[in-house]
């Protein structure tokens, strides 16, 4: 297949394109602030500017784009909704209309947000309930892409992290690229950090969670999957699973609540996610905890090899 990956300097672009490459694919890959890496046809692209989007497509004429840009900062999306709906909204919509128009497939990587937290354990026919601007404006997202017709797919994943070579990364909105590679870096660093308990997820991790998404690309499928990790955890529960793992010092991790953080933007209290519809119907099935924190080990290690 010839693909186009939008966001493809990324945690989950840059995996993406990893697995889409060694299985033969021709891969392309747009971005806005990280490049990816060497070896790639890449180039700049915003997905708020048509003709961005309508040259990226001419240029390349994809069979699949698979869109992971996004505004992920919940907190930045909560004071600036206008710059979330343009990016993750309006954005994601234009990108889904002109890619189908042009007989390309399109897959959008949405969130777990998008469910309210009150029950855990959402399959795709549960009804959304977004809680912040950042989770609306995703479901937004998600309506105006599947609005496109049957040759779109949409992704939720929950909590993705993967070993990155660099730590200090960052978003264009300024958030952390990977939940797991910060509280390795603070606590090798000897830094004490607090770790909500009340907030559970479902870890994914960003090579499971991209190869899903090969999956899907590969087999046609249409409509919403849910493509997280296999074990609902609290924030806390895999900090200390990590830490451990790690042979790092899980003292220095504290428990603490929602209310104590004082978080800008209103999140779900368990926004777990059931992954076996992927299963039925791709052939997929997301990796357990351990078994991905396993891989997130041994990448760590080969990393800390290299370094």
């Amino acid at each position: 297949m010839k693909i186009l990956v939008v966001g493809s300097g990324g945690q989950l672009g840059s995996n993406i394109v990893r697995i889409a490459r060694s299985s033969g694919n021709v891969v392309f890959g747009g971005f806005l602030s990280r490049p990816p890496g060497e070896g790639i046809d890449s180039f700049l692209l915003d997905k708020t500017k048509e003709a961005q989007v309508r040259d990226a497509l001419a240029r390349v004429h994809p069979d699949v784009v698979i869109d992971t840009g996004a505004l992920h900062n919940v907190d930045y999306c909560e004071a600036h909704p206008d710059e979330a709906y343009a990016v993750n909204a309006d954005g994601t919509e234009r990108l889904a209309r002109l890619s189908t128009d042009g007989g390309s497939r399109y897959i959008f990587v949405s969130t777990d947000y998008v469910c309210d937290g009150t029950k855990g354990l959402y399959e795709e026919d549960d009804p959304p309930n977004p809680l912040s601007v950042y989770a609306a404006r995703k479901l937004e997202g998600e309506r105006g892409a599947l609005r496109q017709g049957d040759s779109v797919s949409v992704v939720r994943p929950s909590v993705i992290y993967s070993w990155m070579a660099t730590t200090q990364a960052t978003s264009s909105s300024g958030k952390p690229l990977n939940f797991a590679m910060w509280l390795l870096e603070q606590l090798r660093g000897g830094s004490s950090v607090r770790i909500v308990k009340d907030q559970v997820a479902s870890p994914t991790l960003a090579e499971d969670l991209a190869a899903s998404i090969m999956a899907i690309a590969e087999a046609k499928a249409g409509g919403v999957f849910h493509t997280a990790g296999k074990t609902p955890l609290s924030r806390y529960d895999f900090a200390m699973r990590l830490a451990r793992l790690l042979d790092l010092d899980s003292g220095l991790i504290t428990p603490t609540t929602t209310s104590e953080l004082h978080q800008v933007a209103r999140r779900p209290m368990n926004s777990s996610l059931v992954s076996t519809r992927i299963e039925r119907e791709v052939g997929y099935e997301m990796m357990r905890a351990d078994r991905a924190l396993e891989a997130f080990r041994r990448r760590a290690e080969d990393g800390a090899k290299r370094a």
